[in-house]
């Protein structure tokens, strides 16, 4: 859900466990966050920009697909005759 968050913390080898444990929160809370199911509250994210040293905003950007991939999608999914 978060693939620049993703991103640094492999490029830093940061594993989750060890990321929860800066935060002061279990190994399922912080996947459920990272998998976009529960939220980084705003006081978390300062404290993982702060830890690898990247900016919250780039971090916590949200992957979406480029318009074009959007469009054949919507596409696909239209019903027939629609």
């Amino acid at each position: 859900m978060f693939p620049n968050l993703s991103w640094v913390l492999s490029e830093m080898k940061i594993s989750q466990l060890t990321l929860a444990d800066h935060l002061k929160i279990s190994g399922p809370s912080l996947t459920r966050k990272m998998q976009g199911r529960a939220v980084f509250t705003e006081l978390e994210k300062v404290r993982v920009s702060e830890y690898v040293g990247y900016d919250s905003s780039w971090l916590f950007a949200r992957f979406s697909p480029p318009l074009s991939a959007r469009r054949k999608a919507e596409s696909v999914s239209a019903p027939a005759g629609a």
